[in-house]
């Protein structure tokens, strides 16, 4: 297998809006060119509570505060995409192929 298949490098510049990362391989000395950055399409999370229990609440208007609620109910929360923040260390594939593209897996 190819030694430059996979590869750990470190964030060195990020396009958020392309999803989009460059990453700074040391043992390399060089730059990667710009990398897709792998994401998930997104999810919904369901977390079912254990019973009552009390939610803390923030806002602009009263500062804080707390609300009771009674009996189990379910909490959901939307996943999102994610990018590395610059000096992420992170994992990096590339197609096996001569010049193929590269993509961040994830962070390391």
């Amino acid at each position: 297998m190819d030694e430059n298949f996979a590869r750990i490098g470190i964030v060195s510049a990020v396009d958020n809006a392309n999803r989009k990362a460059r990453v700074i391989f040391r043992d390399k000395g060089m730059t990667s060119g710009w990398l897709y950055v792998l994401q998930h399409p997104g999810a919904n999370v369901h977390v079912k509570g254990s019973g009552d229990h009390t939610h803390m609440i923030s806002d602009t208007y009263s500062g804080s505060g707390s609300a009771s609620t009674d009996g189990a109910h379910d909490h959901v929360a939307t996943v999102t995409g994610w990018m590395p923040a610059l000096n992420t260390v992170v994992l990096v594939l590339y197609l096996p192929v001569f010049g193929g593209d590269g993509f961040i897996l994830g962070a390391i």
